[in-house]
């Protein structure tokens, strides 16, 4: 089941956030979403509104903080070789204004762009599906167990759980699996590019897109073609 549904709308340029992007390059923070893209490149590059503000982070104990970074530095090398070049946030050398950067030399090449927003990102990612994904890089009993530990800490913190997308092959029971990640800790932004990195490799591989960006759960997508 797909916990969240990308939207598509009218786009503009992404603006930095008021934090600026730090040495990790600005974790960004909530998910959900109002349309965002699909419009001629220049105006993509050119007006203002378009990419939030990502500076929500919710209070943590600094044993707790000191933990998620150690952790991340076990783990986070051996999924950030495989990630894409083009993928901005909570990347050491990347953040915001890579991303603007990008986003405008992009849209100075190519005519058309089309500009996506996951839904409830972070309350909609699948708990099931984030723990298969770190298990293929982790084989560390100790370590996963964390990672678990970690992961099920986020179910049923959000409020307002992003609304089920049915997929085939899914039954009932797989609306009952846990979803949500805590919004502001260093796990949820590093294991978000985990999560959406499938994608990127699908929109790059398989769509043959090679003008292509994400910053969290904003996704753009240039072309000279509307096809």
């Amino acid at each position: 089941m797909g916990s969240a549904a990308a939207r598509g709308g009218q786009g503009g340029r992404p603006r930095a956030p008021a934090a600026g992007g730090g040495p990790r390059g600005g974790g960004g923070a909530g998910g959900g979403g109002g349309a965002r893209g699909g419009g001629s490149a220049a105006a993509a590059a050119g007006r203002g509104g378009g990419w939030p503000a990502r500076g929500a982070s919710e209070g943590r104990p600094f044993r707790d903080r000191v933990l998620h970074h150690a952790l991340c530095n076990i783990i986070e090398p051996r999924f950030e070789r495989g990630f894409i070049a083009d993928s901005y946030a909570n990347r050491i050398g990347k953040g915001t204004h890579a991303a603007v950067d990008r986003l405008q030399a992009f849209a100075q090449a190519h005519r058309y762009v089309l500009r996506l927003d996951i839904v409830r990102h972070f309350p909609s990612l699948d708990h099931a599906v984030l723990h298969d994904i770190m298990a293929r890089r982790i084989p560390e009993d100790d370590v996963m167990a964390l990672v678990d530990a970690i992961i099920a800490s986020g179910a049923g913190i959000h409020e307002n759980p992003a609304a089920p997308v049915w997929l085939p092959g899914d039954d009932l029971l797989t609306a009952l699996r846990p979803r949500g990640l805590p919004i502001g800790n260093l796990t949820s932004q590093h294991w978000s590019n985990c999560y959406m990195d499938p994608l990127d490799h699908f929109i790059k591989r398989e769509l043959r897109c090679k003008a292509y960006l994400r910053y969290v759960d904003d996704l753009a997508l240039f072309s000279d073609s509307k096809a």
